[in-house]
This record gives structure tokens, sequence and C-alpha cells, in this order.
């Protein structure tokens, strides 16, 4: 046997967390026994007669693996896993409008709405792709600006991909990312009806904070979103909500949002709630006391919601099968690439494009990237999309996503500890 290239030892307080990031396996010793496990499970064969028990484990855990195992091999099969090969995930953007300004956005709020062309041209797409591919899973996600403004439309393209993807005998399901404000519970009814079970909504920190970005006169939107989320919950059975909490230096209060957030949402809802903290992007990244970012996790996971600061994973940008149509009718894939699509949608509804940009997806597992051997693979999985395009555009190869190795060692701790935390409240 020989010790997995994936594993960590990562100090924590008196304890050093053990991890392998190609198993996601944990566990804790002393500080004092650390090296003692380092040690057995660097020479293992050695100590096979005195600790065969705990060797197993360790084996059974990946944290060991035969001398044959090829462990590169194993991660790249997963990552491609992850590609989902047989699941079509298309973005729509009904419209640039939003109903809101808020200052941090990187959208470009254009009064542009998908035409009556472009729809039909997308009915087309819809039914072609999924006819002509091998396709069990489909996916809808809405995006904009602010899709609800375009609520007739949702309902339109969704009812009609539902009835190609029942004669197709194709699962659907969509997803939402919506301010909430425009909704009723009419309209939360009519979009379960149409497949949308999955809602991501936006706080900006606590409700004095929140109602300074999110600003409507006479209207407390911090309430009123998550009031929106209680319905969703309650009206849409089999519905999942991402909470995301924007937050910068300014207003990070962990305390004080966890609080007032629990004040709303029912502890019976919570565990189909995912709270996710997200740094706003004009944010600096060294700015954040990391350990608010931690309390709120803590509180949130004490509150019965499901929560991890984890910034890192596979972009849906990466599956084997993604678009997204924007409201002028182009298409692109990523979304943050461009806010003008690369490529247009067809009167007989294909995707053409006027070249063939190799690097965006399904690139990872290429010779010119470095996280082809690298051991933060599994837990990092690389650069974005974006990022590694513009890096093979710039320099013909995709660089470490970290500026230097101090940096990617804190992160990755960081990551594993979090892993661990989250994992040990879960298991009280």
């Amino acid at each position: 046997m020989k010790e997995s290239a994936y594993n960590y030892y990562v100090p924590y307080g008196d304890k050093t967390i053990v991890f392998n990031s190609r198993k996601h396996s944990v566990f804790a010793v002393s500080a004092a026994n650390a090296g003692s496990i380092k040690a057995v499970l660097a020479n293992s064969d050695a100590y096979e007669g005195k600790f065969q028990p705990f060797l197993q484990k360790m084996l059974d855990n990946g944290f060991l693996c035969a001398d044959a195992e090829d462990e590169r091999a194993l991660v790249m099969e997963e990552y491609r896993r992850h590609l989902f090969p047989n699941y079509y995930r298309l973005m729509i953007l009904p419209t640039y409008r939003c109903n809101l300004s808020c200052w941090y956005c990187v959208q470009d709020h254009r009064h542009v709405d998908l035409s009556e062309e472009t729809i039909r041209r997308i009915k087309k797409h819809i039914r072609k792709y999924l006819t002509e591919h091998e396709i069990s899973k489909f996916h809808i996600s809405w995006f904009g600006g602010e899709p609800l403004l375009k609520y007739d439309v949702i309902l339109d393209i969704s009812s009609y991909a539902m009835e190609v993807c029942r004669e197709l005998g194709i699962t659907m399901n969509s997803g939402i990312t919506t301010n909430s404000l425009l909704l009723t519970p009419e309209r939360i009814k009519a979009l379960g009806t149409v497949g949308v079970d999955f809602f991501q909504i936006t706080i900006d920190g606590n409700r004095e904070e929140h109602n300074k970005v999110k600003c409507l006169r006479g209207v407390d939107t911090f309430s009123k979103a998550l009031n929106n989320i209680v319905d969703i919950l309650r009206l849409i059975p089999r519905s999942r909500v991402n909470l995301r909490i924007n937050y910068s230096k300014e207003t990070l209060e962990p305390l004080q949002i966890v609080e007032q957030v629990n004040e709303i949402i029912p502890s019976e809802l919570r565990d189909r709630i995912d709270l996710t903290p997200k740094k706003i992007w004009q944010e600096k990244e060294r700015s954040i006391n990391k350990e608010k970012v931690n309390e709120i996790n803590f509180r949130a996971r004490q509150s019965g919601y499901c929560s991890s600061s984890s910034e890192f994973g596979i972009c849906y940008v990466d599956h084997r099968h993604f678009s997204t149509i924007y409201p002028d009718g182009s298409v692109d894939i990523c979304n943050m690439e461009t806010q003008d699509g690369r490529a247009k949608l067809t009167a007989e509804g294909d995707i053409e494009w006027p070249f063939v940009d190799m690097c965006l997806q399904q690139c990872a597992d290429k010779g010119n990237i470095i996280c082809n051997t690298c051991m933060h693979f599994p837990l990092c999985w690389g650069p974005c999309p974006v990022w590694r395009n513009s890096m093979i555009r710039q320099f013909g190869k995709v660089m470490c996503r970290f500026s230097n190795s101090i940096d990617l060692e804190e992160r990755m701790n960081r990551e594993v500890i979090s892993y661990y935390e989250k994992l040990a409240l879960e298991i009280n």
C-alpha cells in the first residue's frame, strides 16, 4: 500500500485534521499524535502486522491506496462525471431590465427583452437539442436582469419545455435567480406547476443595510424577500432555496444577520435553505474578516440551515451541455464572459458559432493545465472557465488561480477546516 497523494494535515487548535480530498474523508487527532499518524501512513507496509485494522480503515477511506492504483486517473474520472454528459442546462435571460438598482450589480440593465421571434427560436432549439442529443435531464435557469419582469415568458417557455420533456421521457426542472420582490403566492404556485423548484434570492447584510441597497419606497424589502421564501417552501413542497448573503467588510455582522433571518424563517423550513455568504466582487479578499464569515456559517448551521463558505467547485458552465441565451437572441456559454453573446440562435433552433472556442469548456484534463498534477484539484477544481479561457488566450496554458503557494495553502487549509466543522456539527 501507499499513502494517497491527496492527504492533508491541517493544524486546528490542539488538534490536527487529517483529510483526503479525493474521498472527502476526514478525522481529527491530537496535535501530539499527528506525527505518528503521518509516519504510519507514509510507511504503511512497515506497520502492517501491528496496526492492520487501522490500516484497513485508512484504505477504505482513501488515506491509503493500492500500490498499482492510479489516483490521478480516478480524480479525472470523477471530474468527467461532474460534467454531467446527459444533462442539458439552458440559461435564459428574458430581459436585461431590473426593478432595482443595486450599486454593486455587474449586469448592464439595458431595455432589451426577448422578442416573439426569439421565443419561437428558443422553443425550436429546446425540442431539437433534446431530440438530437442523449439527454436524460433538462434544466432551465432563469436569470437577468430581473427575470420576473417577464413572468409570462417564463410560464410560456417552461410550459412548452415540460410538454416536450414529457413526450421524450426526459426529467425536467427549473430554477430562477431573482430578488423575489415581484413574487406573489399566486405566481409562486404557477411557477411550481411549470417545474420551477429552485430559487436563488439575495439579501445584503442585516435589515437596515439590505433596505439601503434594495430600495423601494415604503417597502421593507428585507422582510418581503424572506417572507417570499417562506411562501415558496410552503407552496412548492419539493422546492429548495439558496439564500445568498452578499457582504462587504462593512456589512458583515453575523449575529445580527442570522438572528434577523431567524425571526422570519420558521425552524421547520430551514433544512431546505442553503445559506451562502458571498463577498461582493468590489471588495478585496484580504479586507474580509474570515472569522466573521465562519461565524455566519456556524450560526446558520446551528439554526438548522445548510451552510458552507466554500467558493470552490466545478462551475455549471463546465457541464458538457450548457448554453446561455440573451434577451437579444444571441448565445454564449458563460454569462460572465460577455454580456453580448458571440454565437447566434438560428431560425431552425441551432446555435451557430463564428469560431470554435476550445478552451472554455471541458479542458481541465488536457495537457496544458497545471491542475492535472496538483494535489488540490479534487478540492479546488481549478480556475473558473472564464479565467481558464483568458489564460489560454494570453499565455497558451492554464496556471494556478492563486498568486503564490502560501495563499494557496492558506485557502485550502481553510476549506478543510470549514468542511470538518460542518461535518462535526452535523454529527453532533
